[in-house]
């Protein structure tokens, strides 16, 4: 039954509120992988900029429309424009403009009008690029509309098409999988809400015309639509009446035309926000319950039928939009003072207000991952204005400048959380004066100054909370002066000073709370003398001291409590030598020695072991790493950093792995950063810093984020710093397989495991197969083939499980197998007609799966359809030439005449590396035919190329073997049936094929590893716009490997073979 509440004030006087966003529309599962994609634009969240005018790389305010309006529809087209359609311009007047955004430009421009003016309508991207609008109001009494236009983009003109059976606004819309549109419920003939209508309609777009199809078990109005990723359609809540809202939802099957009840939300929520996410799941978010907005937000589970709780919001919202952004998350905006990015697994995050508040607008996220917010209604009537909110991109986000630039400086993590800055070299000298730097809010404090300024100096947190800073120099020279900071009442006394000034020294806090100073540069010349600060006594104490004097050197607190101080400088040259402190005793012993360095970095690893890198040797910065274990006293080679470096820093992270940062060479400052991975002994390379800098710090924050501040840069001294994330965009471990193995496949299952299945292992082809769980990271056995294979194809199936065909034992197979991901067991199904292996197999839109060519004793151009529904397989047709390893991809039913077109894309003919072939054919599975396509041969033959489905529906088709060499080379497919073409497209850095192309949520497109020109590939590069450009390296060269884009947003990188010493790989890596 609907629940009843007393009407909601309406933002403007009217007979029914005409508040609903036309959201649902733009995610249908007919073209759901590019819908996805198009909505899960953007990086990581946490580090957007502010809603507002003028602010930086978050929200602009674009040129006005030529009306104001509101209740209007919003709807991207396949080349990025959006088109926004009618609307109210007062409260009774309808509008029939529509105009055209261009994001290129920021501008609107106007198109055709509509016959009749609407609002309250729905508007539909059809497959063919066309823009079906259906139904809604028209001004003052004109009342219900049955009428229905069609816009075609090409000519910017509208046609009539076929009318509505029943009349009716408030109505929801949807693209099925077969192209149709279904239309539910809504308001029918007048505007009293009496006429509450429970049918229902589908629009064919080849004829058309309407068909009735099933109704609904109850009328209803203003309610919400999402197409599942299984192809039903959730309809959740709306209205029985005025004042009477349902929490019922109910499920649409095209395959019967019947409607079923479902899972009902726990509350009704009247006009939440509805959003897709990428898991398959639906989330709603807020709404309006006994009128009070909610701050609450839940998500219905298609394999269960039921609605759970996520995380609670930051602020009630009713009449919002909810956007998709990047890594699940959910961008709201409008109906509240604040605009919130919503991490259903975390809860809100506040990123400002929009420039003016509205509600009745639309959110529509263009082609590049930013999010256009249209007109509604403001405090004074409806808008005409637009405001754009842009991600901002990369790993690194810039955050407040201190107060004053400086450099040798000191930043210590306190225990709430802030980071202290104090002393340092400035613009005009040493600095006296500290600051408070919160991560959390961003913000950056004065704090009490020293007493005396200072640089290379000491900080030390002690374990009752205090900051010992010790030494340094000023002006004058080398200073034996400390001073102690109390955080909690922000100021500084001077305490007990040291028996000999010095700076470039070190400081350790040892395990029984004092602080051991050792070495550094006196007045004149390095020291070997140590000092002991007591912080019950406030006072120093001499204790054994060093064989030879150094400064800048490193010293680190062992596990077993000892100091290790290694390398330095002496008064001539960098040194080799390492000591060990012991504490109970007071005295040095040699320890052994490693290779000559100076301004080095040193880290305590897990282990217990200790990494040093870089630093100063007797002519240039070195990128060599040594590893001392305390165990032996011995130092071994842990491989090289990508570049030389010294004066950098070093950062453990909560993972294990050291993030090196910055530094300096004979020829300036470094921007660029790399990962040690201590489990691998492997260096890869990490996103570059904004600012390259020397004679910084890098702070580990409580939540794994590294701040690194000021330095010294090509422009001088510096006060910025930034806010390193080291889960984005960078490389780190994951569980083993149990097994090593290449050529195998890794299948995303509906419950966000990867399912890897057989592979070529030392001992040959392999029948195991295992899961990954990304929430523990770990690897499980399961059901293992009956049949050992590699060069096989996996395929997840619509209902969930995993089709295995063809391959390699030790010969081609014509077995197919399937998965259950519910029992972990396989079973057989039936076999190809040929055996074959280097195929390629596509899950089409009615479910079959469609496998094409390959390799059985020789080339093949035949293809077959398996049918889940009965486990057979039948022959559809030839490809007009023999081929495999080419590609295979399913073309989004936007672009063709016929939805589920198949677009196959080079390959080879024979064995020999020179039958690469550079032409395309395409599939028609309503009459399971192939035809060439010239206007889609490509300017370079290719096999062991990848081709992956941009956002606008084009494929990048990448690099690959060419009829001699692995290829840079990348060419733009462009299949639009109405202009087919290629066109060349940048190309990679490095040439490569056998590598892995995954297309990321933010629309941009990953390339791993791969066979270079004379050996395997750690390089990892991104296409965007039309360039490559480098991202971070995998911690290990590999190739014949698989990636996989895990619900989560990243991407899952597992075995393959990296070298003639280790060819098969159990390692696995998360980007």
């Amino acid at each position: 039954m609907p629940h009843v509440e007393s009407s909601e004030a309406p933002s403007r006087a009217s007979s029914e509120p005409r508040c609903r966003p036309h959201r649902a529309k733009s995610l249908t599962p007919l073209n759901v992988a590019l819908m996805l994609a198009l909505t899960a634009c953007g990086p990581d969240l946490a580090r957007e900029g502010p809603w507002g005018q003028g602010a930086a790389a978050a929200l602009t305010s674009t040129a006005t429309l030529s009306s104001v309006r509101d209740n209007h529809t919003a709807t991207l087209l396949p080349d990025g424009r959006v088109l926004v359609v009618g609307g109210l311009v007062s409260s009774i007047n309808a509008l029939a403009s529509a105009e055209l955004y261009d994001p290129a430009t920021g501008t609107w421009s106007v198109t055709g009008s509509l016959a009749q003016g609407r609002f309250n309508h729905a508007a539909t991207l059809l497959p063919d690029g066309r823009v079906l609008v259906t139904g809604g109001r028209g001004s003052g009494e004109v009342g219900a509309l049955a009428s229905a236009e069609l816009y075609d983009p090409a000519t910017g003109t509208w046609s009539s098409t076929g009318a509505l059976s029943v009349a009716r606004y408030f109505h929801s819309v949807t693209l099925l999988n077969n192209g149709k549109v279904l239309v539910a419920g809504g308001l029918g003939v007048g505007v009293t809400g009496s006429n509450i209508l429970a049918s229902a309609e589908l629009y064919d777009p080849a004829t058309g015309t309407w068909a009735t199809t099933g109704s609904m078990p109850n009328v209803r109005y203003a309610h919400q639509v999402t197409a599942l990723l299984n192809g039903k359609v959730l309809l959740v809540g709306g209205r029985a009446a005025a004042g009477a809202y349902y929490s019922s939802c109910l499920l649409y099957n095209p395959a019967t035309g019947t409607w079923a009840t479902t899972g009902a939300l726990p509350v009704y929520r009247a006009y939440a926000g509805q959003t897709l996410l990428p898991d398959g799941r639906v989330l709603v978010t807020g709404g309006s319950n006994a009128n009070v907005s909610l701050a609450t937000a839940v998500a219905y589970n298609p394999a269960t039928g039921t609605w759970a709780a996520t995380a609670a919001m930051a602020e009630g919202l009713s009449f919002h939009s909810a956007t998709l952004l990047a890594q699940g998350r959910v961008l709201l905006a409008g109906g509240g003072k604040t605009v919130q990015v919503y991490d259903p697994a975390t809860g809100s995050s506040t990123v400002g207000r929009l420039t003016q508040p509205r509600t009745s607008h639309t959110a529509t996220t263009l082609l590049d991952g930013r999010v256009l917010v249209v007109g509604g209604v403001g405090s004074n009537g409806a808008l005409a204005t637009s405001e754009v909110f842009d991600p901002t991109t990369g790993s690194w986000a810039p955050t407040p400048t201190l107060a004053e630039a400086r450099q040798l400086h000191t930043a210590t993590p306190l225990d709430d959380g802030r980071v202290l800055v104090v002393g340092g070299l400035g613009a005009n000298g040493p600095l006296s004066s500290a600051e408070l730097a919160d991560p959390t809010t961003g913000t950056v404090s004065v704090t009490g100054p020293l007493a005396q300024a200072r640089d290379s100096h000491t900080a030390t947190r002690l374990t009752d909370g205090r900051v010992l800073v010790t030494g340094g120099k000023d002006a004058s020279g080398a200073l034996a002066t400390c001073e102690l900071l109390d955080p909690a009442t922000g100021t500084w006394t001077t305490t007990g000073s040291l028996a000999q000034a010095r700076s470039l020294h070190t400081a350790t806090l040892l395990s029984d709370g004092r602080v051991l100073v050792t070495g550094g540069l006196g007045a004149s010349a390095p020291l070997a003398t140590s000092e002991v600060f007591d912080p019950a006594t406030d006072s120093w104490t001499t204790t054994g001291s060093l064989a030879v004097a150094r400064s800048l050197h490193t010293a680190t607190l062992l596990n077993n409590g000892k100091v290790l101080v290694a390398g330095g400088r002496s008064a001539t040259a960098a040194l080799a030598t390492a000591q060990l402190y012991d504490p109970a005793t007071g005295a040095w012993t040699a320890t052994g020695a490693l290779t000559a360095r100076s301004a080095h970095t040193a880290t305590l690893l897990d282990s217990g072991k200790v990494l040093v890198a870089g630093g100063d040797g007797a002519t240039a910065a070195l990128a060599t790493a040594q590893l001392y274990d305390p165990a032996t006293g011995a130092w071994t080679a842990a491989g090289s950093m990508a570049v030389g470096r010294s004066s950098h820093t070093a950062t453990l992270l909560p993972d294990g792995q050291v993030l090196m940062t910055g530094g300096k060479v004979a020829t300036g400052f470094l921007s660029s950063t790399e990962l040690f991975e201590p489990v691998l002994g492997a260096w890869h390379t990490s996103a570059p810093l904004t600012t390259s800098r020397a004679w910084h710090t890098a702070t580990a924050l409580p939540g794994g984020k590294v701040l690194v501040m000021a330095g010294l840069g090509p422009s001088g001294t510096l006060r910025g710093f930034e806010l390193h994330d080291p889960a984005v965009e960078t490389w780190k471990p994951t569980g083993p397989l149990a097994q090593a193995r290449r050529y195998h496949t890794a299948t995303l299952l509906p419950d966000g495991r990867v399912l890897v299945v057989g592979g070529q292992g030392p001992a040959g082809a392999l029948a195991s197969a295992e899961l990954y769980d990304p929430a523990t990271g770990i690897w499980a056995p399961t059901g293992a083939l009956t049949g050992a294979r590699y060069f096989h194809t996996a395929t997840l199936l619509s209902n969930g499980q995993v089709l295995v065909v063809g391959g390699f034992g030790t010969a081609a197979l014509a077995t197919a197998q399937l998965y259950d991901p519910a029992t972990g067991l396989w079973t057989s199904t039936g076999s190809l007609a040929q055996a074959r292996y280097s195929h390629t197999a596509t899950l089409l839109p009615d479910g079959r799966v469609l496998v094409v060519g390959g390799f059985g004793t020789a080339a093949l151009a035949t293809a077959q359809l398996y049918d889940p529904a009965t486990g057979l397989w039948t022959s559809t047709g030839s490809l007009p030439a023999v081929r495999f390893n080419h590609t295979a991809t399913l073309l989004p039913a936007m672009f063709q005449m016929t939805p589920g077109q198949v677009l196959v894309v080079g390959g080879q003919s024979t064995t020999a590396i020179t039958s690469a072939l550079a032409t395309a054919a395409q599939y028609n599975p309503t009459t399971g035919t192939w035809s060439a396509v010239s206007a889609l041969t490509l300017a370079q033959a290719r096999a062991w190329h990848t081709a992956t489905l941009l956002n606008d529906g084009k494929l990048v088709v990448t690099g690959g073997t060419g009829t001699s060499a692995s290829l840079t080379t990348t060419e733009l497919v462009d299949p639009f049936f109405k202009a087919p073409s290629v066109t060349a497209k940048g190309a990679l850095i490095q040439a490569r094929a056998r590598f892995t192309a995954t297309s990321l949520q933010d629309g941009r497109v990953l390339v791993a590893g791969g066979t270079g020109t004379t050996a395997i590939l750690g390089s990892v590069e991104v296409y965007a716009s039309g360039t490559w450009s480098n991202t971070s390296t995998l911690i290990q060269a590999r190739r014949a490997h698989t990636a996989t884009r895990l619900s989560n947003g990243r991407v899952l990188v597992v075995g393959g073979e990296n070298s003639t010493s280790l060819p098969y790989l159990a390692t696995a890596e998360l980007y």
